[in-house]
């Protein structure tokens, strides 16, 4: 991973950004798509990672 301007851009072409809480977007031009997530409370990254690992496995 490396940080370019304000977000992550991963080896495999995707970027994106965490933010505080949980929240999270990210893009991959790769698999197509684009994701986002917000939470209504403070929480770590874990959901995020569950929830991209659960769309990988649908495309």
């Amino acid at each position: 991973m490396d940080w370019t301007l304000g977000m992550q851009w991963e080896p495999d072409g995707s970027w994106g950004m965490g933010g505080i809480g949980g929240s999270s977007a990210r893009a991959d031009p790769e698999r197509g798509y684009t994701f986002a997530y917000a939470t209504a409370r403070l929480a770590d990254h874990d959901r995020v990672e569950d929830l991209l690992e659960a769309l990988h496995s649908c495309l």
